[in-house]
């Protein structure tokens, strides 16, 4: 009942899909630097989650009514209340408004599951990019309405099998993971994503090159625009705790803080990106400005160009350069792009 995909070939969206819409305007983007202690004091009114004492059970959303001695009386969703250990709460960082993203960022796994479960609603469709042997992805799909998987292992994927069909987790449905490299074939990971995803989950190695894991972001934001994105790496925690544009006074350090990372993020990935790729497909998906056509990267990347252009065989765009977005050259004699010729 758990559905497997190994076909690497490219596929048509899946039948009854829900595809993504075309983007409108584009919301504001707020980035979080999560540490490994969530949250140290509460105030009346804050949003939380209660987890459960056992793995058995699912853990209940509410709100804060009072905080004090290390206990914090809270009333739950449902209308109960509850005198609970400060330890038990996750605050909530994520709403429901369409005006705001949340990227949230963190280092270490435990901060992660906690963020898996905690901030994932029943309404919530998610996507997870790197769900390795699945012990992420059975709280996510506890938590959701629907998950799918991505990961680039058989190996990988079949433990992640045994992990849900262990479990006793109905989800014949809606649980699905596939084999696919979202940077190695962007449309057909798009493609495969049924439901429009509101969460995004992205854990492609917590100590994978910064590089990798910017351009996951990249074409995450590219091609969907969910409430909320959860990321683990080191490399990129480390990256914005040492950004001078990133005031770090702004919250005590027990419970992480907000920027405004735009500018910043969109920095970041223009300078790790300034170099010719030893691989066309290392290059980010990039598409002609105000349209949903993608550039060839063969055609502006590697030495021979784009074969499948010379008969006529290539559906992507062969007028822009893919890496200043104008028309008349190709990125390998760009002059904006350092080492171009």
């Amino acid at each position: 009942n758990f559905s497997i995909k190994h076909d690497m070939t490219k596929q048509a969206p899946l039948p009854g899909a829900e595809q993504p819409p075309l983007k409108k305007n584009k919301p504001e983007v707020r980035w979080y630097v999560l540490p490994y202690s969530l949250k140290s004091s509460y105030q009346i009114g804050d949003r939380v989650f209660l987890r459960s004492k056992s793995a058995k059970e699912l853990g209940r959303h509410g709100f804060v009514l009072q905080a004090s001695n290390g206990r914090v009386h809270i009333r739950l969703d449902d209308g109960t209340e509850k005198s609970v250990q400060l330890k038990r709460l996750i605050p909530l960082l994520t709403g429901k408004s369409t005006l705001q993203q949340k990227i949230i960022v963190t280092a270490e796994t435990n901060p992660y599951r906690n963020l898996a479960a905690s901030q994932i609603t029943k309404q919530d469709h998610v996507l997870e990019i790197g769900c390795s042997t699945g012990e992420s992805s059975i709280i996510l799909s506890k938590y959701s309405a629907s998950w799918i998987g991505f990961d680039n292992s058989d190996r990988i994927i079949s433990q992640c099998q045994a992990k849900f069909l262990s479990d006793d987790t109905d989800r014949a449905i809606s649980n699905c993971v596939y084999k696919v490299d979202a940077m190695a074939e962007p449309m057909r990971a798009r493609d495969l994503v049924k439901n429009f995803p509101t969460a995004i989950f992205i854990d492609i190695g917590g100590n994978r090159d910064l590089d990798g894991v910017l351009k996951m972001i990249s074409w995450v934001l590219q091609s969907f625009d969910p409430r909320f994105i959860v990321v683990k790496s080191r490399e990129l925690v480390k990256k914005m705790l040492n950004s001078d544009s990133i005031d770090s006074t702004q919250l005590p350090s027990s419970n992480g803080f907000t920027v405004d990372g735009n500018e910043w993020f969109h920095q970041l990935v223009k300078k790790i990106s300034l170099k010719i790729p030893t691989h066309p497909l290392q290059a980010e998906l990039r598409c002609v400005p105000s349209t949903e056509t993608p550039i060839c990267r063969y055609h502006n990347y590697h030495p021979d160009g784009c074969k499948k252009h010379r008969f006529g065989e290539c559906d992507f765009d062969h007028v822009f350069c893919h890496f200043c977005l104008e028309k008349g050259h190709i990125a390998r004699l760009c002059q904006k792009l350092p080492g171009g010729t």
